[in-house]
C-alpha cells in the first residue's frame, strides 16, 4: 500500500469505490445538516445584504408573518389571562369576583378602562 498512487487511480478511473450494502447502516449519517448558532446567522445576514441589494427580511430584523393564534385576551382588573367579556360593557374579566366589581362601576370608569385598552365603545 506504500507504492500505491490513490489519486491517480481515482483519476483514471480504474480504482471503483465500494458500493455500501442495503442492510449494513452507516455509523454516521449520510447527510450532515450545518446547525447555525444565531450569531452565524446574523453574520451571514449581513454579508449577504452587504453583498447585494436584497430589501428582504434578515435574521437581525426579525420580520415574521403574523401569527396564525388569535391575540390573547387579559382582564381589565388583573391583567389574567381572561375568560369571559361582560357583553354590557365589553370589559373582559376573567371570574366571577371582577364581574361584581364591573356591575358596580358607572359608564365613566367603564369608558375609561375600555380607552386604555384601546378600545372606544358606547355603554349600553
Amino acid at each position: 500500500t506504500e507504492g500505491f498512487d490513490f489519486k491517480a487511480a481515482a483519476e483514471e478511473g480504474s480504482m471503483e469505490l465500494p458500493v455500501p450494502l442495503p442492510f449494513v447502516k452507516a455509523p454516521w449519517p449520510a447527510t450532515r445538516k450545518k446547525k447555525y448558532k444565531h450569531k452565524q446567522l446574523v453574520a451571514l445576514s449581513r454579508e449577504i445584504r452587504e453583498a447585494t441589494d436584497w430589501p428582504g427580511p434578515d435574521w437581525e430584523s426579525q420580520q415574521a408573518s403574523p401569527s396564525a393564534y388569535p391575540p390573547r385576551k387579559f382582564s381589565d382588573f388583573s391583567l389574567r389571562p381572561a375568560k369571559y367579556t361582560d357583553p354590557r360593557s365589553r370589559l373582559q374579566y376573567a371570574d366571577g369576583s371582577e364581574y361584581k366589581l364591573i356591575r358596580l362601576l358607572n359608564e365613566d370608569q367603564v369608558s375609561q378602562r375600555l380607552l386604555y385598552r384601546g378600545v372606544v365603545h358606547k355603554v349600553k
